[in-house]
């Protein structure tokens, strides 16, 4: 009896008993092949899809590294129970609202960079951690170790610290909160766990029009000293980073860029808020200035698009 490929199973199973095992076989290798004709038919359609219109069949390329990141932007911090001689005073930022600032940080799982990674984030395209940010303090304040640094610590974080090196103490100073004290070597030394130092100039730290400064109004002779001198003095140090710079006041020009690129400066950082993209210039990386006048919910709202 010869059987016919479209024999139903329900037909093989009323055929002699003897060729009853060799139909239900032959049914069984029927529908193992149809699957298989299905499932390549499937893999072929979804293969198809994934090939954007236009592409001319080819798969597709590596997307452009859309990471962002924020930097945030300190000075001098105070108890607000303290903050008696320094009232409306921008440069301050109350230990409480700082502390709020790292607990919120941390609750929303941000991790925070050095400038090393954000230079290998814009020159070679490295992957930053996840709602990555850089935390910086300008000039140097002796209230950086005595606040920040224990902070920083309880909370998990790091920060970079632009230093005035000549402003710098030479000898451990008593933190006085009616005055303004520098760190020394001393504290440069115990906080190293914590803070990377990079230069904020060694003594061009002085406006001199209402956008510029001593560092911009600076003769070419002027500034390549300066830098060569803060660096010098940056490098000697435990977590030194000479490949980093912060303007005095957020003031720049094409002129500064080009003698910090000559001295081997790599990122640059303004004054002024806004995100770091891959795309964004290395020698005018912006900066969020949080001050004691930005409340939690601005902070937030800073950092949102991370989020």
């Amino acid at each position: 009896m010869r059987l016919s490929p479209s024999l139903s199973l329900f037909h093989c199973l009323r055929l002699k008993p003897l060729l009853r095992p060799v139909a239900l076989l032959l049914a069984a290798c029927l529908v193992l092949t149809l699957s298989v004709s299905a499932l390549f038919r499937a893999a072929a359609i979804s293969a198809s899809a994934s090939v954007p219109a236009g592409s001319g069949g080819q798969t597709t390329q590596p997307t452009e590294n859309k990471q962002q990141m924020a930097a945030l932007m300190y000075h001098h911090l105070l108890k607000k129970e303290e903050n008696s001689h320094y009232q409306g005073n921008g440069i301050v930022t109350y230990t409480e609202d700082f502390e709020a600032q790292l607990k919120w940080l941390s609750d929303q799982g941000f991790s925070s960079v050095t400038p090393a990674q954000v230079e290998g984030f814009l020159y070679d395209g490295q992957a930053l951690p996840l709602r990555a940010v850089l935390i910086t303090f300008d000039d140097g304040y002796l209230s950086n170790a005595v606040y920040a640094a224990p902070l920083l610590r309880k909370y998990g974080f790091t920060a970079t610290v632009f230093l005035v090196t000549e402003k710098l103490s030479e000898t451990s100073l008593s933190f006085h909160p009616e005055g303004i004290q520098m760190m020394s070597p001393a504290e440069l030394e115990s906080c190293a766990d914590v803070f990377t130092y990079a230069s904020h100039t060694h003594n061009l730290h002085q406006t001199t029009f209402p956008d510029q400064s001593a560092f911009t109004d600076g003769s070419e002779e002027t500034i390549r000293k300066d830098l060569s001198k803060s660096l010098e003095q940056i490098g000697s140090l435990k977590s030194g980073c000479s490949t980093a710079f912060s303007y005095p006041y957020g003031f720049q020009n094409e002129h500064v860029q080009n003698l910090l690129r000559a001295a081997g400066i790599r990122a640059a950082f303004r004054a002024t808020g806004g995100l770091i993209t891959a795309s964004s210039d290395p020698l005018d990386l912006p900066r969020y200035d949080i001050s004691y006048q930005i409340s939690l919910t601005q902070f937030a709202e800073y950092l949102k698009p991370l989020l």
